[in-house]
């Protein structure tokens, strides 16, 4: 079942100019916002919308004639001012993703506040107040894991593989991995593999 949803009602829109219609059409207009899904669709037949609405069938076809026309002093400008279109199953509002776009920078505002704030009362508090804590958004946490590991396993390298080792430490290193010692060639790949994996950047042989 589609979870409950909202629409958020933006105060312009009593200085629109679809509220200077009818009171029939602004009920059947904040009818259609309240049922619209993701996708901006309202399902529903002509007598279904008017018995939501609490409007009249006569005046439910009357506001959808006047909504789905063009209006020459909308503020969107797009389709010629319509506010719906009629779609199988009933209608879709032409402005759902503008007012969605502008609903979702609005609400990531709000949690880059919201984020903000904690950070700082956790300094306040004395905590570590590292940048990213705070109420955290999806992957920031495992973000900020991952590169903890591969900093602890650079770090974990770099003692495994000590670059200055000297050539008894070395030949000891090599046979642990199976490195014929007095092979000069091969020791020194080997040494070159050894460097290069204290670094993160290749592996030693298993």
């Amino acid at each position: 079942m589609e979870d409950e949803q909202y629409a958020k009602l933006y105060r312009s829109i009593t200085t629109s100019t679809v509220w200077m219609q009818p009171d029939h059409v602004r009920l059947v207009w904040i009818t259609l916002l309240a049922h619209k899904d993701k996708n901006g669709n309202v399902f529903a037949s002509l007598p279904g919308l008017a018995h939501v609405a609490r409007v009249s069938l006569e005046n439910t076809i009357d506001a959808v004639r006047v909504l789905s026309e063009p209006d020459p002093y909308s503020r969107t400008p797009d389709h010629e001012g319509r506010r719906i279109e009629t779609i199988d199953g009933g209608w879709r509002v032409l402005n759902h993703s503008e007012y969605r776009n502008r609903r979702d920078m609005q609400d990531r505002r709000e949690y880059e506040r919201t984020r903000k704030a904690a950070q700082r009362a956790g300094h306040k508090d004395g905590s570590p107040g590292q940048s990213g804590t705070g109420p955290e958004s999806p992957g920031m946490s495992a973000h900020t894991d991952t590169d903890t590991d591969l900093r602890k396993d650079k770090e974990a390298r770099k003692r495994a593989f000590p670059a200055d080792a000297d050539e008894e430490g070395w030949k000891k290193l090599g046979v642990h991995y199976g490195v014929t010692p007095n092979v000069g060639e091969e020791m020194n790949k080997f040494k070159s593999r050894v460097r290069r994996a204290a670094h993160g950047r290749g592996k030693v042989p298993a």
